[in-house]
């Protein structure tokens, strides 16, 4: 990360994490205006969140609550509006006893906010305001309670007393996220690149407004149905009862397409000023749209003095409430709540500090501070989970796919074992009585179909037994095969299975006819891989659909098949000896499928290989984690990812090169026709550090926010939090986002996790920490000095020595292998701690050391002889 650019500053807060000094003046600045498909826009976004639900800041101070508990549901407004305005979940208004005001909101004709602070959890506003001087702050405390705490402070900067009135106003308008297969919103004006296409489209969505069907229409039409009461009491405190009409033709425990049974809000003072009141509460029921509340004061401030107000928001049932405002009221006169909130991110954090990367530490933290704030609990399963984001889950109202919440538990199986365990369990869910798994979700406790685009998506399966097995074998928890998971059929009706039943019934699946292999001895692809649209790369789409076969499949079936398969043949040999079968034809395939510079990306289902002509990314990130083929090949293999696709994109690896330069629908560059995509950065990097570590490392700061920051000093997005994919270098809008018929990523290019989670997973990789059946290898590069540290264990490597500290995640007895660098020598003096430790074991260029519960070394230490 830069340290400065033309939007803020990165620093380092109060508490030891990173924040993002805004400074931009978005309505003076040309730099803050990106093209959207409704228009030029000038809002950026910044993500709070803990383990409960979301929210949302913008650089203009509006902030809104993201309820995802059961079923998306925006809380305080409509962020991305066309026209800024003080719209906002809650505004402070601050009037000196002259009469003038200032709110702590920025719109066009009036800008009044000097500072803003994106922080972990939440987001400080500053005002400079004559004779007083004005902060508010917006705080998502972590953990499970559904709470936001709203501030601000007051400081007198002259030497006589002064006179204020202070105005909280809460806007509650609750706008339920349904499903939208065409993202529509905000009068969007443009689908596709291609004229007539897009008037086609814009035509379609036209018909659609007519019958309130479009993204929008279909909103607004619920959010009317949501009526509210309110009842006063005392703190002063406030409780809002919204009701939706439909709320009781809906059982509460079965999946809908978004939430009917809503939670009473309730707002509370809970600072010590006692004259706070209440105004203008409505009375009787009141229409969504009018349920704002305004809390208010007049305040004697003496010379020099700062006073603060403070309020709680919460939404949890009615009984529940009450305990939630006493335990902040308490909470709250310590005076210490961020300090908390900050000590919670600290204690799960995974870092890395590398010298010769002196930005690497401050990144990897900011990833790791917004992938925890996004988690929340899902009320219908009642696990912990992660979105992926962006425009999927605001525009579409989707949120997965299922292999996107693989990639984000790897790398919460370092900062949060626990919370990684519940979230697999959660991913388990996910499957059905059969071992198919759904595409992505919706609304509460439903499951995604969109027939003929992402109906049979054939990747999934291997991404979770891949999850699978890393989970395990970092935690060592075998237990976790025996762990009950309820699956729920679209009615709701559940059915127990064990998670190795269902493991088991994913394979099977995944080898049946449903998907199994192709002509060529290759896993067929159905509608689509990891690349969603690779279908359209085909030139009949039908005949690939039905008889088309995936290169990425068979790559990672050949790589996640031999890692889980000890772990199979524990209690199904059967099924174990079936996938090395299955592992055996797929690899000889494979070898079949090499042109001399690339393999294939697999046939297009009438016996022509796909992807002779054209080098696609997509397989070759997994192949370079299989050390089962040929070096040959791969040094020619990387020789042409690293001409053709990495040294294209500035900001990490082209998908694809040459693009398809005839697609009706994506402009050559953009999207999955040649862009530039973070879950394809990461995985790269993590072949490239098993085949060729020096380069890993190059393309790891390639790959990075800091990186980005400097490539396209003028893009908002991508310094701080960003989109899944970048548009290519050299395609039209290089560097932004894309945008096309149904999704337009560039409206609301931020807030995803493949960003996050993908940076994590590719960094830890690189230290070179890798999980196995029989113990936890440790290669660690040879000219790197970096200093890691995880609830899984600590790697210092420096000069010539390294120290592992293990962690206390293990749950059963675990085999540590260190393998030594080049330079170590044949004798290096090994001493483990404590001493009375059975003696490690120095052998073929390694040093094992057991890790046993009850005598668990604490430290590992090897010097070079």
């Amino acid at each position: 990360m830069k340290d400065d650019s033309k939007f803020g500053t990165w620093r380092i807060d109060a508490n030891g994490l990173p924040a993002f000094a805004y400074t931009c003046k978005e309505f003076e600045d040309t730099a803050a205006r990106y093209f959207s498909t409704w228009g030029d826009a000038n809002t950026h976004y910044h993500l709070l969140g803990n383990a409960c639900w979301l929210g949302i800041a913008t650089n203009h101070g509006q902030v809104y609550c993201l309820d995802p508990r059961r079923g998306f549901t925006l809380v305080g407004g409509e962020p991305g509006s066309t026209v800024p305005n003080r719209s906002s979940l809650v505004t402070f208004k601050i009037q000196d006893q002259g009469g003038r005001s200032w709110h702590d909101v920025n719109t066009p004709g009036n800008q009044p906010l000097a500072r803003r602070t994106f922080g972990a959890g939440y987001i400080e506003k500053g005002i400079d305001a004559g004779r007083l001087r004005i902060a508010s702050r917006i705080l998502f405390p972590p953990g499970d309670d559904p709470v936001i705490v709203a501030e601000c402070s007051i400081e007198n900067l002259t030497n006589e007393s002064q006179r204020v009135r202070f105005d909280a106003t809460w806007n509650l308008f609750h706008l339920p996220l349904s499903k939208s297969l065409i993202v529509s919103w905000n009068k969007r004006k443009k689908y596709q690149t291609s004229g007539a296409l897009d008037g086609l489209l814009r035509f379609a969505v036209a018909l659609q407004r007519i019958v309130k069907m479009d993204t929008d229409g279909a909103r607004r039409e619920h959010s009317t149905r949501i009526k509210f009461t309110f009842e006063q009491g005392p703190g002063p405190r406030l409780i809002a009862y919204p009701r939706h009409a439909g709320e009781g033709k809906h059982d509460p425990t079965a999946p809908s397409d978004i939430n009917h049974h809503l939670k009473p809000v309730a707002i509370a003072c809970i600072d010590d000023h006692a004259t706070t009141t209440i105004i203008n509460v409505p009375p009787g029921t009141t229409r969504n749209a009018a349920a704002r509340i305004i809390f208010a004061c007049d305040i004697d401030i003496p010379p020099g003095a700062t006073i603060n107000k403070r309020f709680l928001l919460a939404i949890e049932r009615g009984e529940e409430l009450g305990p939630l405002i006493g335990k902040y009221r308490a909470a709250s006169r310590e005076n210490d709540l961020q300090a908390r909130a900050a000590a919670w991110f600290k204690d799960r954090l995974a870092t890395l500090e590398m010298p010769d990367m002196p930005w690497l530490g401050r990144e990897i933290a900011w990833h790791g501070t917004s992938l925890l704030s996004s988690m929340f609990r899902d009320e219908y399963h009642g696990f912990h989970r992660i979105p992926q984001g962006s425009v999927y889950l605001l525009g579409h109202g989707f949120d997965g796919s299922i292999r996107d919440f693989c990639l984000f538990c790897y790398p919460l199986v370092f900062m949060d074992p626990a919370l990684a365990r519940e979230f697999l369990k959660f991913i388990y869910t996910c499957v059905d009585e059969q071992g198919r798994i759904a595409y992505a979700l919706h609304g509460f406790g439903k499951k995604l179909v969109v027939p003929g685009i992402h109906a049979n998506p054939s990747d999934q399966y291997f991404f979770v037994t891949w999850v699978t097995a890393e989970y395990i074998y970092l935690t060592r928890d075998f237990g976790f095969l025996d762990e009950p998971v309820t699956i729920k059929d679209e009615k709701g009706r559940s059915k127990q299975l064990t998670v190795k039943e269902l493991l088991a019934r994913v394979i099977k699946y995944v080898m049946s006819p449903e998907i199994g292999l192709g002509e060529h001895d290759m896993i067929r692809v159905r509608d689509g891989d990891w690349n969603d649209g690779i279908s359209l790369m085909a030139k009949n789409r039908k005949a690939f659909i039905k008889y088309g076969e995936s290169t990425f499949n068979s790559a990672m079936l050949l790589l996640s098949f031999e890692k889980i398969a000890p772990l199979i043949d524990r209690f199904d040999p059967a099924l174990a000896r079936d996938m090395e079968m299955i592992r055996a034809r797929v690899e000889r395939a494979l070898d079949k499928a090499w042109n001399g510079k690339w393999y294939f990306r697999g046939y297009d289902g009438q016996g022509h290989p796909l992807g002779d002509d054209t080098l696609y990314l997509d397989h070759h990130a997994w192949m370079l984690q299989n050390r089962s083929l040929p070096d040959d090949k791969i040094r020619v293999l990387l020789d042409s990812i690293t001409n053709e696709l990495v040294f294209r994109s500035s900001c990490g690896a082209a998908i694809m090169h040459p693009p398809n330069s005839k697609s009706p629908i994506l402009p050559p560059g953009w999207d999955i026709n040649g862009g530039t995509w973070h879950a394809l950065n990461s995985l790269l990097a993590w072949g490239m550090r098993i085949r060729k570590p020096e380069q890993s490392f190059e393309f790891l700061q390639r790959a990075s926010m800091h990186n980005r920051a400097e490539r396209y000093p003028r893009c908002w997005y991508g310094i701080w939090s960003g989109p899944d994919a970048y548009n290519a270098d050299d395609a039209e809008r290089p560097g932004e986002a894309f945008y096309h018929a149904s999704t337009p990523m560039c409206d609301f290019p931020f807030m995803n996790n493949n960003l996050h989670a993908g940076f994590l997973a590719a960094a830890i990789r690189c230290v070179g920490i890798e999980a196995c059946f029989d113990r936890l290898r440790i290669d660690v590069p040879a000219s790197k000095s970096l200093a890691f540290t995880s609830r899984i264990l600590d790697i210092t490597s420096d000069a010539g020595r390294i120290e592992v500290k293990p962690g206390t995640a293990f749950k059963q007895q675990v085999n540590i292998e260190i393998v030594l660098p080049g330079g170590f020598g044949a004798a290096p003096r090994v001493a483990v701690e404590p001493a009375s430790h059975a003696r490690p074991l120095l052998e073929g260029g390694s040093v094992r050391v057991t890790w046993i519960p009850n005598d668990p070394p604490r430290r590992i230490t090897i010097v070079k002889g």
